[in-house]
């Protein structure tokens, strides 16, 4: 992150001081010009508001608000340059630009350029009218960047607007606007993520009315609570207020390649059609184009990339797999030697804690996960305890995990993550400044505990390494080798590929053992997953050359387009068919190759279903749009579709104004740490900011964090994010200063540092200071762990100006005393 930039006024007044003298100077007028400012507020006016006002008594000493912020530089041509469709193109074109405008969708393969079809129908309209504005919709933010590239290609530059979350405020044309609408905007044409258009029309910033073109690329998602559908809710409960179906309401124009929704399970093609005519109902279609008429033009550009589905059945590792369940059974017996060793403590408390030690079978099974995952979120009450319940819960979860690989990754590159598990300071708490003397008498006897098992560990490792016999890892090499580097790579620097892999650890594993093979190392494999901040940056590099082996997640699914990307593998990665058949069209390149590498029986049998699924939704296809060409079908299929979405906008509303009841429950409540259960702050201390955050307004809670970067040290810290339409930047990720429990983060408001704690890493528990009169203490409050802010016994009120008023003057006395708190939010103090 770079330096906050010091608040500096526009005349001079300051400059013939010294530099230590002018910044006190400049902080003393700047917290005078904010007191003076809060002196004028009514305290029980809105804290959030009162915030952003305040931040802009701050932007008039000229500060940069933009440290940090992402900032993503997108390159797009200086001039634009005419639109050619291909006939299969124009056919696809015809409904959407014709007379009636209805709305369409647009469905065809990967690769067909359907976005070209979606800038030819923005062409059109701006022909007949200049003025007219569209909406391009994505669904991520790697494809709304790709789509404004492309759409920057044909419509001048200066006329489009990239529109998502990961923007700075200095890029946000609607924080620059301070959010006033559309009308003082001269841009046409808005290039949103899915989210970021459904926030802005929440906020009533932009109306559906004011456009006359609504584009959603990858349209299968218009299903439940997606943000594509809640827009298309909101949509027709236009349409249903006005007195004509479409009454200044937008064209709406869908693109699929796999035109069915998303999370259904197709059986047969009764189902296919089902789901397609859901699919038309949530994106309320009047006409179905695809390619009838220039299908061997449509074949001549678009190849599909062959297809091979490999099955080869899962060899458990079992020395290496017996290694670790050796080791996990030890951890366990561990546990349940201090568990006994803490009973009489426990009992003496009066306490109904009690642990189950019958634990699911096989270890490697996701009950086994779970149930170690639950073991760390118990609250013993113990603190001499609760270290070793909640480090040994961390311990089993990972080697769970772990085993369940030992099928798919090579038990020696597996022997390395559980060495760092071990040995890595994060895990074994060796940089904490101070430490008890049972803590480290418990750290000594978990590291104990490994090295009776460390020697079968290796050795399972070393045979492993040294035979070379894993089928899956074997395969995969020879694959990626073959069409990239090998016999079937006539052009070898140019070739890309993806392995799609169901997880952010085996994708950072397998480019761990990519990037030290004397073989594969020439590709500079990396990996890319949702959890990654710099996607875009990787997306480039890997488009440019610079990487040419990705292993990812389903992040890059969906759209992303590499010319170059020659192979796609899906590495036992169980997917239903729409995924499959994005997967496939990532392989753009002419005689793309696109391989199902499994050792699991239901995902080699889900890929060859999957087959089948595509099969059944192009004869949907077909069958629903000679409905739609036949009057007396499509006035049945007209009337079906009204009773549908009735029901739908009915439901949309009912939950739209459904009020959450307060909850009057008066009592004081404690947040403890679930590693250590010190506690962090009480009840009364949380207030809800901006909407559904929740903050804590303490300064004085820097005495119970540990802040760190937003990635482990020696690792490219991650950009800052940006929390859009709220003008927040994520600076630090909060740790408990006693045990490193991941606590929540640090938001950065402006010049304001706010604690915004994840409600789902304490335990709430009764504070034993609680002097309700009211208390109706239960037991059950005292062990109870929350996943969200909804389910917590007491309500969370709204912060007010009063309270803003008096953190102000928190930070105002810390400032001149410690200045240690904001450092935490930046790398300088507040400027009070």
């Amino acid at each position: 992150m770079q330096p906050h930039k010091r608040p500096v006024s526009d005349d001079s007044e300051f400059d013939h001081l010294d530099d230590s003298k002018a910044s006190k100077t400049r902080e003393d007028s700047l917290g005078r010009a904010a007191s003076d400012f809060l002196d004028q507020v009514d305290d029980d006016a809105d804290g959030s508001d009162l915030i952003d006002k305040l931040n802009e008594v701050f932007d008039k000493f000229n500060v940069d608000e933009r440290d940090g912020s992402m900032e993503l530089e997108v390159e797009v041509p200086s001039e634009t340059i005419p639109l050619c469709l291909r006939p299969y193109q124009e056919e696809l074109s015809e409904a959407v630009c014709s007379e009636e405008q209805p709305n369409t969708l647009v469905t065809c393969e990967t690769n067909s350029g359907k976005t070209l079809v979606a800038v030819q129908a923005i062409l059109k309209w701006r022909a007949r009218n200049p003025e007219a504005k569209f909406a391009f919709v994505t669904h991520k933010v790697s494809l709304c960047v790709q789509q404004y590239k492309v759409v920057c290609k044909f419509v001048p530059s200066k006329s489009v607007v990239l529109c998502h979350g990961e923007l700075s405020r200095a890029q946000n044309v609607f924080l620059q606007s301070g959010f006033s609408g559309m009308e003082k905007l001269e841009q046409t044409v808005f290039v949103f993520t899915a989210q970021t258009f459904l926030n802005l029309i929440d906020r009533k910033v932009v109306s559906l009315k004011e456009f006359t073109l609504v584009v959603f690329d990858e349209c299968h998602h218009a299903d439940g609570k997606d943000p594509y559908n809640e827009v298309m809710l909101n949509y027709l409960d236009l349409k249903f207020q006005g007195q004509d179906p479409r009454d200044n309401l937008p064209q709406i124009m869908g693109l699929t390649a796999s035109p069915t929704l998303f999370k259904t399970s197709i059986k047969d093609e009764d189902t296919a059609q089902q789901m397609l005519k859901a699919l038309i109902f949530n994106m309320d279609s009047e006409k179905l184009s695809f390619v009838t008429k220039q299908l061997a033009d449509l074949r001549s550009y678009c190849r599909p990339s062959e297809e091979h589905i490999e099955y080869l059945p899962s060899e458990s590792k079992m020395k290496f797999a017996g290694a670790i369940e050796s080791l996990m059974k030890a951890q366990i017996l561990f546990l349940q030697k201090e568990y006994r060793s803490s009973k009489i403590a426990i009992d003496g408390k009066g306490s109904s804690f009690c642990l189950n030690f019958d634990f699911p079978t096989p270890m490697c099974a996701k009950a086994f996960e779970q149930w170690s995952r639950d073991l760390g979120t118990k609250d013993s009450k113990v603190p001499a305890f609760q270290f070793s319940l909640s480090f040994t819960a961390k311990l089993l979860t990972e080697l769970s995990l772990i085993l369940r690989l030992t099928s798919t990754i090579e038990p020696w590159i597996l022997h390395e993550r559980i060495k760092n598990m071990y040995e890595d300071d994060e895990w074994s708490g060796s940089d904490l400044e101070t430490r008890s003397t049972e803590f480290d008498r418990q750290h000594k006897a978990l590291a104990d505990v490994y090295a009776a098992h460390k020697d079968k560990l290796d050795n399972a490792a070393f045979d492993s390494k040294t035979k070379k016999d894993h089928k899956m890892m074997n395969r995969l090499k020879s694959v990626i080798l073959k069409e990239l580097v090998g016999e079937n790579a006539n052009d070898s620097e140019k070739n890309r590929a993806i392995v799609f892999v169901p997880t952010k650890y085996e994708a950072e594993t397998l480019k761990f053992w990519a990037n030290i093979d004397e073989d594969l190392k020439v590709l500079k494999a990396d990996f890319i997953t949702a959890q990654v901040k710099n996607q875009m940056q990787l997306l480039n590099g890997f488009k440019n050359g610079d990487c040419r082996l990705l292993f990812a997640t389903s992040v890059i699914e969906e759209g992303i387009d590499i010319p170059d990307c020659k192979l796609v593998v899906n590495y036992n990665n169980r997917v239903n068919h729409i995924q499959q058949l994005q997967q496939k069209g990532r392989a753009r390149m002419n005689n793309g190759q696109y391989y199902v590498i499994s050792c699991d029986a239901d995902c080699d049998g889900m890929a060859r279903d999957n087959q089948m699924r595509q099969r059944f939704t192009e004869s949907a296809v077909a069958n629903v749009a000679l409905e739609l060409d036949n009057p007396v079908k499509m006035r049945n299929l007209g009337e079906e579709k009204k009773k549908s979405q009735e029901v739908a906008v009915f439901d949309y509303l009912k939950r739209k104004s459904a009020v959450k009841k307060g909850k009057e429950n008066s009592c004081l409540f404690s947040f403890r740490c679930q590693g250590c259960t010190s506690e962090v702050f009480l009840s009364n201390d949380i207030f809800k900011f901006k909407g559904d955050l929740r903050i804590v307004l303490t300064p004085s809670l820097q005495w119970k964090f540990k802040a760190k970067p937003a990635q482990r040290s020696g690792k490219e810290q991650r950009n800052t994010k940006f929390f859009e339409s709220r003008n927040l930047q994520q600076t630090q990720l909060l740790f408990c200063f006693n045990c490193k429990q991941h606590l929540g983060q640090l938001l950065k408001c402006g010049f304001f540092g706010v604690v915004n704690p994840k409600v789902a890493q304490f335990f709430i528990a009764h504070s034993d200071g609680c002097g309700s009169e009211t208390c109706t203490k239960t037991d059950n409050w005292e062990k109870q762990v929350y996943k969200n802010w909804g389910k917590l016994p007491f309500d969370q009120k709204p912060i007010t100006a009063l309270e803003v008023k008096k953190y102000f003057i928190e930070l105002q006395k810390l400032a001149k005393e410690d200045r240690s708190f904001q450092q935490m939010v930046d790398d300088e103090p507040i400027l009070l």
